[in-house]
C-alpha cells in the first residue's frame, strides 16, 4: 500500500485520480498526445540508431523526455546548445536500474520528446545533439 501511494502518477495503480489530472489526461488524449509523443520518441531513437546514445531505451515506452547519458562536460555543452536553440532542458539524474527499490542514479540530459514538439522540432533537436557529440 505504501508504494502505491508513492506511485501517484501511475494512473492504473492509483485508485483516486484527482479531477484536474483526469481532465488534463482526457484533454491530451483527445489531442492525440500519445501518437505525437510516440512519433517524436521513435524519431529520436531512429535518428541515432547507429550510435549507442539511446540504444538501451525501450521502444514500448512513451516518455516526455529521453535520458542522454554522457560525461558532465558534454551534458553541460549540449544543454546550453539546446536551450540556445529554444528547447528547454537541463541536467538531471536518471535511474538506470529503473527500480524504486534498487535505484542507480546517473547524470543525464533530458532530451524532450513530448507531444508539444513537431517533427521539425525533433529534427532540430537531433541536429544539435549530432553537432555537439559527433562533429
Amino acid at each position: 500500500v505504501k508504494y502505491v501511494e508513492m506511485s501517484y502518477p501511475v494512473y492504473d495503480r492509483n485508485t483516486k485520480i484527482n479531477k484536474v489530472s483526469l481532465n488534463l489526461l482526457q484533454s491530451e488524449l483527445l489531442k492525440k498526445a500519445v501518437e505525437k509523443r510516440r512519433k517524436n520518441y521513435f524519431f529520436l531513437l531512429d535518428y541515432f540508431k547507429d550510435y549507442d546514445f539511446f540504444r538501451n531505451l525501450e521502444r514500448d515506452a512513451l516518455p516526455y523526455v529521453a535520458p542522454f547519458i554522457a560525461d558532465e562536460e558534454k551534458l553541460n555543452k549540449m544543454s546550453k546548445s539546446l536551450n540556445t536553440a529554444g528547447f528547454k532542458t537541463g541536467t538531471y539524474h536518471f535511474d538506470i536500474n529503473r527500480n524504486l527499490l534498487n535505484p542507480k542514479f546517473t547524470k543525464c540530459l533530458w532530451i524532450p520528446v513530448h507531444q508539444g514538439l513537431t517533427l521539425d522540432n525533433m529534427n532540430r533537436i537531433c541536429e544539435v545533439i549530432y553537432e555537439n557529440i559527433i562533429c
